[in-house]
């Protein structure tokens, strides 16, 4: 994990401490609202100098620098760089992902299943209109389909809950198809909102 304010010697010699230092990780540097960003990755390299001379293989991948106001994150082995105002982080939390051990790998891969699930879902709609479903009620159906994927592959469901039920507990020809999936919208809409007795 990180180690705040961890003491390290610049190649001058000079003492200096890395606001936050988490080996193989990343280095973070504070610093006031309004100050030089530039002047605090400088420092960041310094530091990551450092780190090489005395402990290579605990080289943090991951620099970020902050001024209370913006924050800017440095993928070192991409050479990637984000600026991201505080006030919008919580819209680009998934750059943050390699703190819980993804990498940016993941984030690619993550973006090409977006895509192919966004031509699944067209495909799916265009499917439903073609066996009668229309307007509120196609967009009620297309909601309900894409929570109970999301819910399985978020752990709200248990591991391939849904696609057993859609795969293993229904006609091969889909004959009860929309006869189980009803069933199932009213056990969630019962444990989610409550059913009339």
């Amino acid at each position: 994990m990180g180690v705040f304010e961890a003491a390290f010697k610049k190649l001058k010699g000079t003492q200096g401490f890395i606001d936050v230092y988490w080996p193989k990780k990343l280095i973070c540097e504070q610093k006031s609202r309004g100050e030089d960003l530039d002047k605090a990755v400088t420092q960041a390299i310094e530091y990551l100098q450092a780190i090489a001379k005395v402990a290579e293989d605990d080289l943090p991948r991951y620099v970020i620098v902050c001024d209370f106001e913006k924050l800017q994150l440095h993928d070192l082995e991409t050479n990637q760089q984000q600026e991201i105002l505080i006030a919008n982080l919580a819209d680009h939390a998934e750059l943050f992902g390699f703190i819980s051990g993804y990498e940016v790998e993941f984030r690619v891969l993550h973006e090409a299943a977006n895509i192919a699930a966004a031509e699944r879902m067209g495909r799916l709609h265009d499917q439903l209109q073609e066996n009668g479903y229309d307007g509120h009620v196609l967009k009620v159906m297309l909601i309900r389909l894409l929570f109970c994927m999301f819910a399985e592959d978020t752990g709200i469901f248990n591991k391939c809950q849904f696609e057993d039920l859609i795969v293993k507990r229904t006609a091969a020809d889909g004959s009860d198809l929309a006869d189980r999936l009803n069933t199932l919208f009213y056990v969630l809409k019962c444990l989610f909102s409550g059913c009339e007795r």
